[in-house]
């Protein structure tokens, strides 16, 4: 939510997609959950949510369904392409619970999320158990040998104080130019490792 001294029209209009991510975090986040964020009683007032709100993006990478499902379930590392997240760690291995920490300009949000499904080379769900109402799931479908398509399914409730704001397919466009974001760079990441890896292999014959 908006600093009580910002029009919250001006502070929707202003946003970039990391720091609406957190606008909508905060909306979204009950009593219950961790929360830091700068001093004012206002950032988290009481709202009814809006139903689920899906939002999906799709990349091609050139590697394996095995290499990327292989990278991309590796929580820890998702700060390495997501930059509004500073860290994810596992707090139970077993359970596949996990906890994630967002941060932007100042506001710091972290909830717990379960791993439901995954299945080696083909997608990964989850689903939140503290903090935003999300839920999600990957896929990795090879098109062709060698060519794999990535798609990413985030479900999550948009609060009305939002949804005045503007049409909801605002919010969709924002978070979905994030997570294409997000996923650009995992390409990134994951060619660059398979490269790193190639040229290790070869004894740095192969560059």
């Amino acid at each position: 939510m908006p600093p009580s001294s910002r029009p919250p029209h001006s502070f929707f209009r202003l946003a970039c997609p990391p720091l609406l991510l957190v606008v909508l975090l905060l909306s979204l986040l009950p009593a219950t959950s961790a929360f830091i964020a700068p001093s004012s009683s206002s950032l988290r007032p009481k709202t009814r949510l809006q139903s689920w709100v899906d939002t999906k993006v799709e990349i091609e990478v050139p590697a394996t369904p095995a290499d990327c499902y292989a990278l991309y379930s590796q929580l820890e590392e998702h700060p390495r392409w997501s930059p509004w997240l500073r860290s994810v760690h596992f707090l139970d291995k077993v359970e596949r619970v996990s906890e994630w920490t967002l941060e932007s300009r100042g506001f710091t949000v972290a909830w717990k999320a379960r791993n439901t499904i995954e299945n080696p080379g083909e997608c990964i769900s989850w689903e939140s158990m503290t903090g935003l109402p999300n839920k999600g799931l990957v896929t990795f479908e090879e098109r062709k040998p060698g060519m794999t398509c990535m798609a990413l399914t985030i479900s999550y409730r948009v609060p009305k104080p939002i949804a005045r704001l503007g049409d909801v397919g605002l919010v969709k466009k924002y978070i979905e130019s994030t997570l294409t974001s997000d996923l650009t760079t995992f390409k990134k990441v994951l060619l660059k490792q398979i490269r790193e890896a190639r040229i290790e292999a070869s004894g740095g014959l192969d560059e």
